[in-house]
């Protein structure tokens, strides 16, 4: 294989990438344990749609940057907040295979999601895919509610 070195260094640069993004996630790891996993779910959800809301009406990349940063703070909330959900709800014996099933949708995501920021780009343009994906997220917020009643009841 040629160039194993440049290949390698970014499988590297990648995985430094998730680590470091990744990083802040013990901290709503301790929140979740303090308020309840579902809160910071919740919170992380409705936190998401009031960043991907001004996404919309940015004027310059700065703008765009920073609100991209913020959605990386709430990606640290969400995802652990899932899996300790996954965690807590699925049996022992077959959690090796609810976690798998969890990467998998997650992998299935990266791709449909730039799918569908593609389609409604060519359809709305650029501040439609925030919207629509503020809009998508607000779905996903109410179906996680009902579906996490059971926690807060």
């Amino acid at each position: 294989m040629p160039n194993k070195q440049i290949i390698l260094g970014m499988f590297l640069t990648t995985m430094i990438i998730q680590a470091s993004n990744n990083s802040i996630e013990p901290i709503f790891g301790r929140l979740g344990d303090r308020w309840g996993t579902h809160w910071i779910l919740l919170g992380g959800l409705i936190f998401s749609i009031l960043v991907f809301i001004p996404m919309a009406f940015v004027q310059n990349v700065w703008e765009l940057g920073g609100l991209r940063l913020l959605i990386g703070i709430s990606d640290a909330a969400l995802i652990p907040s899932v899996q300790t959900i996954l965690a807590k709800t699925s049996p022992h014996r077959i959690m090796g295979e609810v976690f798998s099933w969890n990467q998998s949708f997650q992998a299935v995501g990266n791709v449909v999601g730039p799918q569908i920021g593609s389609t409604v780009t060519s359809f709305l343009g650029y501040r439609g895919v925030f919207l629509s994906t503020a809009f998508l997220v607000l779905i996903n917020l109410f179906s996680v509610f009902k579906q996490t009643k059971s926690f807060y009841q």
